[in-house]
């Protein structure tokens, strides 16, 4: 599917099986083999565009009351989404600016 936003912006997504990006998986922080990376990332960025991708199956969407995880079936599905798709374009926010003014500089900033 695929939408334009205004003039030079266009978002298109597609549903794709974890092992069609990720054939050999990946080593987690143990050294253990896992599926994917992470839970959202970029995967190539170049010619002005930038794909990323996510998978929102794999995020928790409840809460913890107490020590014990619960998952949030009460609210509506925009509400409980909102956090994930602020990431997502966060990430892809940052790869707008770093072309155009550069990577910033931690070190520098600090």
């Amino acid at each position: 599917m695929s939408q334009t936003i205004g003039r030079t912006f266009r978002l298109e997504h597609r549903f794709e099986e974890v092992k069609q990006l990720w054939p050999d998986g990946a080593l987690d922080a143990f050294r253990e083999r896992k599926d994917m990376p992470d839970y959202s990332g970029t995967l190539e960025v170049k010619g002005g565009c930038i794909k990323a991708y996510i998978a929102p199956g794999r995020f928790g969407l409840g809460k913890f009351i107490g020590s014990r995880y619960v998952e949030d079936e009460e609210t509506p599905w925009p509400v409980r989404l909102e956090p994930l798709s602020d990431t997502f374009a966060g990430m892809i926010m940052d790869h707008v600016l770093n072309r155009r003014f550069g990577a910033w500089d931690k070190q520098k900033d600090h």
